[in-house]
């Protein structure tokens, strides 16, 4: 990929466009080829798309529960029920979500085609963007032959992606200042997955109050598809989870022992407090970058999530990925690739039912790409300081 980076723009725009997706076309037809699913959350998503087109609401009721057997009739349905992970757990979906389920979520190898499609287009709107900005088109390979992007969409196919294709296209329209639509698409983003929402104050800076009141109605309206949303079970579906999700983040486990407490056991005060802590600062993040560019402050944005969140998935970091393509950063496409790392926790998970990331995981997921972060902001405030004022 670095290789190609540098070698692309060296070509005309079109034969290296045609490279670049070229090569990303064939290497996804070609992962897509095995019966490979890296993920337990498929299972979850044709469960609730099934669940879904037999009339039923896909909230406040575990997968588990023998209310829903009438919906494993079939030995693939018997076979997603028994692979879905925490299945004793309603889902916790956003809306968008659950409406993609419902439309695409009939069998694995055809959602993991959608999610190769929805990966491409956001290649496609990424190198179209920076043709018209006068920027090399070339950088678009950082995200069409980026490994990460490459596994997720073929292998991991977690709807995170979907979510990453409405903020992109939130974030294309509100610099052609299309302001409703982009409002409408960011509230989309963040009723696929939740993590979008944290634009919103880039969006009131370069958009304007009215703008982010039209994106909250939107969102709220999409709250409002599924009234189940708001059943107790579905409530204590969302509790459950975002108490024990602590999975390869930088700061948690480590801040509570420097602290002295198990920051693990979601039910300690001190936990609590230190989750909210975190979820704290990433909002001030928010209110510190919103005045910068877009891409920019988005980039910022989603590397304070990357490295404050309890939970780091290897495709979390798409969501640092998208903004780094515009807004160059070497540090956070690094941190992109090393993220990959995470993976690890796989071997142990699949071979012995324990999630426990081999030794050292932490330190070569985020050592080099912080040193790398705070050489180069080094060297930007360092030149900054040195250019005479005019």
């Amino acid at each position: 990929m670095f290789i190609a980076a540098a070698f692309l723009p060296r070509l005309p725009m079109k034969q290296a466009l045609g490279i670049v997706f070229t090569g990303a076309v064939l290497v996804r037809a070609v992962l897509l080829l095995p019966d490979s699913v890296f993920s337990d959350d498929v299972w979850r998503y044709l469960w609730d798309g099934e669940v879904q087109r037999q009339g039923q609401s896909p909230y406040g009721v575990a997968p588990s529960d023998p209310a829903l057997d009438a919906i494993a009739t079939t030995p693939h349905g018997q076979e997603v029920r028994s692979r879905i992970n925490h299945a004793n757990l309603p889902t916790v979906y956003p809306p968008i979500a659950q409406l993609s389920f419902r439309w695409f979520a009939y069998h694995e190898l055809g959602w993991r085609i959608f999610m190769v499609l929805v990966d491409l287009l956001i290649g496609i709107l990424l190198a179209r963007h920076l043709i018209q900005t006068g920027r090399d088109p070339s950088r678009v390979v950082y995200w069409a032959w980026h490994p990460l992007a490459i596994i997720e969409c073929t292998n991991g196919a977690h709807v995170t992606v979907l979510a990453v294709l409405g903020l992109a296209v939130s974030l294309l329209l509100l610099e052609k200042r299309h302001l409703k639509c982009s409002a409408a698409f960011l509230a989309a983003a963040g009723s696929t997955m939740l993590i979008p929402l944290g634009a919103t104050f880039i969006y009131w800076k370069h958009a304007g109050f009215k703008i982010v009141a039209l994106m909250g109605t939107v969102f709220i309206g999409s709250l409002l598809l599924y009234p189940g949303l708001f059943s107790t079970g579905a409530l204590f579906g969302l509790q459950s989870y975002a108490g024990s999700w602590y999975s390869g983040g930088l700061l948690l486990e480590p801040v509570g022992q420097l602290l002295g407490f198990d920051a693990t056991v979601s039910a300690d005060p001190a936990t609590v407090i230190l989750r909210v802590f975190l979820v704290a600062l990433w909002v001030l993040v928010a209110w510190k970058v919103r005045g910068l560019e877009t891409w920019k402050a988005t980039r910022l944005l989603m590397l304070a999530f990357v490295l404050l969140t309890p939970t780091l998935h290897p495709w979390y970091a798409l969501w640092l990925l998208l903004p780094s393509v515009v807004s160059p950063s070497r540090g956070c496409i690094l941190l992109s690739l090393t993220a990959l790392l995470n993976y690890r926790v796989l071997d142990s998970w699949r071979l012995e039912g324990i999630w426990e990331f081999p030794p050292g995981t932490r330190f070569l997921v985020f050592a080099l790409p912080l040193l790398v972060l705070i050489r180069d902001g080094w060297f930007q405030r360092s030149r900054a300081f040195a250019t005479p004022a005019p």
